[in-house]
């Protein structure tokens, strides 16, 4: 019972989150969303802070794992599970539901470099980039680190146009600001 409880707050706050915002979403939403008490809420995260760690951790390995398993998926050599992941971003943002993504909504509002907010951001992008690295370092790529570095900030910046620019094309140029990094 505990265990639900505490997913019950992690997908009502997530929700709430993205629709909302971090700052927006007040605990009592997220209670009465999740259908808890707010001393469940302190009893497993004891605050605010703690339950949106928790949610972007595991919003994390939720994106990493969509991209992985679309790359896998795609089978081929690195070349094409790198270009799969484009294809995860189209799919991603053509939900109608979709609404950036809580990692730019997490960097955007944190103002405060230190916070766990702007760390949680900064960790999934440094997984991320560790994916895309690992392809380009079998493709040889003479640049991997660097190169990867530019992917996920072009798969950030497609989120942003999406949502924020209604850019129907985002993820198909990222995809082809790609093809032009690794050489057509």
């Amino acid at each position: 019972m505990t265990s639900d409880r505490r997913s019950r707050l992690v997908r009502a706050a997530q929700s709430l989150f993205l629709e909302q915002g971090f700052r927006a979403t007040g605990i009592d939403a997220i209670l009465a969303a999740a259908g808890v008490a707010k001393m469940t809420l302190y009893n497993h995260f004891g605050s605010k802070d703690a339950l949106i760690h928790e949610v972007l951790t595991q919003y994390d390995a939720e994106v990493r794992r969509s991209y992985v398993e679309a790359m896998n998926a795609a089978g081929g050599g690195a070349r094409e599970r790198i270009f799969a992941a484009f294809d995860q971003l189209a799919s991603e943002v053509a939900d109608p539901e979709f609404k950036g993504g809580l990692f730019i909504r997490a960097a955007y509002e944190d103002t405060e470099p230190t916070a766990v907010w702007r760390e949680a951001a900064a960790e999934h992008k440094r997984r991320m980039v560790a994916i895309f690295e690992l392809l380009l370092r079998e493709l040889e790529h003479e640049d991997a680190a660097a190169t990867a570095r530019c992917i996920v900030s072009l798969i950030d910046g497609a989120r942003v146009a999406a949502y924020a620019a209604k850019d129907e094309n985002a993820a198909n140029n990222a995809r082809r600001m790609v093809e032009l990094l690794l050489g057509g």
